[in-house]
Parts: C-alpha cells; sequence; structure tokens
C-alpha cells in the first residue's frame, strides 16, 4: 500500500457507518425527556393531594349536613309536625353553605350537589378549580368529591 493509499479520504459509504460525531443531541434529548416526565408527575401528585384533601372535606360536611338533619327531624317530631320530606330541605342546604363558608373561606370549594335522601341522610358532591401545577394553563378543569353520610339516632339515656 502506499503513502498516497493512505492518505485518500474514506469513501462515501465508510463515512456513513462510522460512529464519529457529537453526542450532545442524544444528551439533549434525554435531558428534555426527563424535565417533561418530572413535570408530569408534579402534577399528577398535586391534583390527586387535591383530590384526597377534598374527599376529607366532603365527608366532614356530609356528616355535619346528617347530623343538623336528624337535629331537624327531631325538633320537628317533638312539635309533632310530620317527618321531613326526602326532598333537600332548604334550611339544610343554607346550613351547608354556610358551614363550608366557615371551615373553608378562601378554597373556592362549590357545592355542586345536595341530596336529603332520607332524614338523617345526606348525599353530597363538591368541586374546587384545579390547583395543580400545569392544571391552570389547561382548559378549565375541576377536581370533585363524593360522599354520603347517614346520622344514627342515639336514645336519650346514651347522650
Amino acid at each position: 500500500m502506499t503513502r498516497e493509499a493512505a492518505i485518500r479520504p474514506r469513501s462515501r459509504y465508510a463515512r456513513l457507518c462510522s460512529d464519529d460525531g457529537s453526542a450532545l443531541p442524544l444528551f439533549l434529548f434525554g435531558f428534555a425527556f426527563l424535565i417533561s416526565t418530572a413535570l408530569v408527575v408534579a402534577t399528577a401528585s398535586g391534583s390527586l393531594l387535591q383530590q384526597r384533601r377534598l374527599n376529607g372535606i366532603a365527608d366532614t360536611l356530609a356528616l355535619a349536613g346528617a347530623n343538623y338533619s336528624l337535629q331537624l327531624l327531631s325538633k320537628t317530631s317533638q312539635k309533632g309536625a310530620a317527618t321531613l320530606a326526602p326532598e333537600p330541605d332548604a334550611s339544610v342546604d343554607e346550613f351547608m353553605t354556610k358551614l363550608q363558608g366557615n371551615l373553608y373561606p378562601n378554597s373556592q370549594i362549590t357545592i355542586a350537589g345536595l341530596t336529603a335522601v332520607d332524614p338523617g341522610e345526606v348525599r353530597l358532591r363538591i368541586c374546587q378549580p384545579n390547583n395543580a401545577l400545569f392544571a391552570r394553563l389547561a382548559a378549565k378543569s375541576e377536581v370533585c368529591a363524593n360522599s354520603a353520610a347517614k346520622a344514627i339516632a342515639t336514645p336519650p339515656s346514651v347522650r
């Protein structure tokens, strides 16, 4: 092999098959993928925590509403009036709205549905705008929670 043959540039095929090049595009793509995955996980975990908080709030409000509904029943039955109708009582609705406003004043929680199934039994649905990291940038989304509670009347001797 002569010296001229060794210096001659490589063929086009040899240049395409070589592994010479930069790894920078691979690292940039990997970094962008990791950052986007971290942001998605942060948004999802924020929504999950918000939904769990709302479950606790819904349970609290439903128990308070059921207890209040049962107290209304005992007051009306002591007066000799008929029992409460299964339709939602306006006073229970007012009580729930006031209680929600007093317990969670700046939370933007709305009572989306309130049903007094029986006296002393309440079904409740509350919603709140999604506070997750990127959910605020997307279309309007809400996180909602449902709860049901039934108050049990205790005999006067237990109280």
